[in-house]
C-alpha cells in the first residue's frame, strides 16, 4: 500500500490548513477498526472487472440546505471523462434538475462526447455495470438520509439504494468524505465514534447520520471530488493511459457549476468546495500529481 498516497487522500499533509469540514475523512480513517481500503487495490478491482461489464455508471448529487453542492459533480465529470477517453462506455446519472446542469457543462468544457447522461428511470436498463457513487446521500440503519448537520434530507432523493438491492451491479465503488454517503457503511463504527451526529442525529429517527450499506470498495478523501480525481489518476497509471488533471480544469468545472447555482455545500460560497480555499485546493492537487 502506498502510505504516502493514502495520507494525501485524507489530507494529512495539509491538516493545519484544512477547515474542519475537510478533516472528516482523516478522523474516520485514523479511528477505524477496519483496514483502510487503498486506492491501488480499488483501481485493480475495477480493471479486473471492466471487460465483464457493458458500462461504467456514475451516480452523484448531494442536496444540502443550500441546494446541490459542488462536491460530487466535479469528480463525476472528470472520472467520466477519463473512462470515455479510455474508450470505456460511461454514463452519469442523477436527478433531472442536476442532470440538466451537468450535461451542458460537459459540452462547454469540451469533455468527451462519449459521456452519456441518463435519467434515473433508465439508469438500470443496462444492469451489467460497474457502479460508482460519488458524494451521494446514504440511508442510515433506519432508511433515512441525513446531511452532515444531523438533519433529515427533505429534498426528493431518488431511491437508488432500493434499485441497487433489486439489480446489483457487477461491482460497486463508493466515494465519500464524511461517512453519510451511500456505500460508506464500511466505516460506520468509526463514523459513529468521531463524527458529530454520526450516532445520534437531529431528526429524531435515532439512527444517526452514518450510512448503513457497504459498497464493494470505498474511498474516503478530503472531498469526494478529490477521491474521484485520484481514482482516475490511479486507473490511468495502472494501464499506462496518458491522462492528466490540471488545477485549471478542476477550477473551470467549479466555476461553470457556480454560474448555474451549484455552490459549496458547507459555506454556500462560489469557488470553494467543502470550505477548502482555491489556493489550498491547488496545493493539494499539485501534491497529488507528484504521486503518479
Amino acid at each position: 500500500m502506498n502510505r504516502k498516497l493514502t495520507d494525501i487522500l485524507v489530507g494529512r499533509p495539509h491538516l493545519d490548513e484544512l477547515p474542519e469540514s475537510a478533516k472528516r475523512a482523516y478522523y474516520i480513517t485514523s479511528n477505524s477498526n477496519v483496514p483502510i481500503q487503498n486506492l491501488e487495490e480499488i483501481a485493480q478491482y475495477i480493471w479486473n472487472r471492466i471487460d465483464k461489464v457493458n458500462v461504467v455508471s456514475i451516480f452523484t448529487g448531494f442536496y444540502s440546505k443550500y441546494g446541490y453542492e459542488t462536491d460530487g459533480p466535479v469528480g463525476s465529470l472528470i472520472l467520466a471523462d477519463f473512462f470515455a477517453k479510455a474508450n470505456i462506455s460511461v454514463q452519469i446519472c442523477c436527478e433531472t434538475d442536476l442532470l440538466d446542469i451537468m450535461r451542458p457543462i460537459a459540452s462547454e468544457l469540451s469533455l468527451s462526447k462519449l459521456i452519456s447522461f441518463t435519467k434515473f428511470e433508465n439508469f438500470f436498463y443496462k444492469k451489467n455495470s460497474i457502479l460508482i457513487t460519488i458524494e451521494r446521500p446514504g440511508e442510515n440503519s433506519r432508511g433515512i438520509c441525513h446531511s452532515m448537520n444531523g438533519k433529515k434530507i427533505n429534498h426528493s432523493i431518488l431511491p437508488i439504494e432500493l434499485e441497487i438491492q433489486k439489480n446489483p451491479p457487477n461491482a460497486w465503488i463508493s466515494i465519500g468524505d464524511g461517512g453519510n454517503e451511500l456505500g460508506t457503511g464500511y466505516y460506520r463504527t468509526a463514523v459513529e465514534k468521531v463524527i458529530r451526529y454520526g450516532k445520534q442525529c437531529k431528526c429524531g429517527c435515532g439512527g444517526g447520520i452514518a450510512a448503513y450499506k457497504k459498497a464493494d470498495r470505498c474511498i474516503l478523501s478530503t472531498t469526494s471530488n478529490f477521491g474521484a480525481v485520484s481514482l482516475s489518476l490511479e486507473l490511468a497509471k495502472q494501464n499506462n493511459i496518458e491522462w492528466k488533471v490540471s488545477t485549471i480544469k478542476v477550477t473551470k468545472i467549479i466555476e461553470s457549476l457556480n454560474k448555474l447555482g451549484i455552490k459549496d455545500g458547507v459555506t454556500e460560497k462560489a469557488g470553494t468546495v467543502d470550505g477548502i480555499s482555491v489556493d489550498l485546493r491547488n496545493k493539494m492537487y499539485d501534491l497529488l500529481k507528484f504521486s503518479f
